[in-house]
């Protein structure tokens, strides 16, 4: 059986003053968002992604992977 419609959630980008930087569909990207961000100011850590429908809130800190992206992408996507 083919889908006809994606689910879809949003994720906000929260700095860690609790401000909403950002808002996207993808958490591919919110991750661009936040990279394009980081390059162009100083990152006090942490930051989190929170998502409307997954439920599942993401932690950025200095030491989070490309694969802690990507693994939190697909958790959500499976949610959906």
């Amino acid at each position: 059986m083919r889908r006809t419609h994606m689910l879809t959630d949003e994720f906000k980008l929260i700095d860690n003053n609790g401000v909403v930087r950002s808002t996207k569909s993808r958490v591919e990207h919110i991750h661009w968002k936040f990279n394009e961000i980081k390059s162009e100011e100083d990152i006090v850590y942490p930051w989190k992604v929170v998502p409307t429908v997954a439920g599942a809130e993401f932690i950025i800190t200095a030491e989070t992977t490309m694969q802690d992206w990507r693994e939190y992408a697909e958790y959500c996507w499976r949610l959906l």
